[in-house]
């Protein structure tokens, strides 16, 4: 996001609803809570990616870093 004078500001990531069949493949066999947890950990490996590709965009600019998202709960 650019400042007033066009200088970087912020690194934004909008982070899209994460829809489960986007990011997990179904593995037969898996109960109720096992799927919960492989829904978990794609979630968060999905906002790790981007905030990893957050900081090498912003380099070494003290930049703050903006995630924006859909809130999702797991339980």
């Amino acid at each position: 996001l650019p400042r007033r004078d066009g200088t970087p500001g912020a690194v934004l990531c909008p982070i899209p609803f994460l829809r489960p069949r986007d990011i997990i493949t179904s593995q037969a066999g898996l109960n109720g809570i096992e799927k919960q947890q492989h829904l978990l950990a794609a979630i968060t490996d999905y906002y790790q990616q981007h905030y990893a590709d957050a900081c090498k965009l912003r380099g070494d600019q003290p930049l703050p870093i903006i995630a924006t998202g859909h809130l999702t709960t797991v339980g």
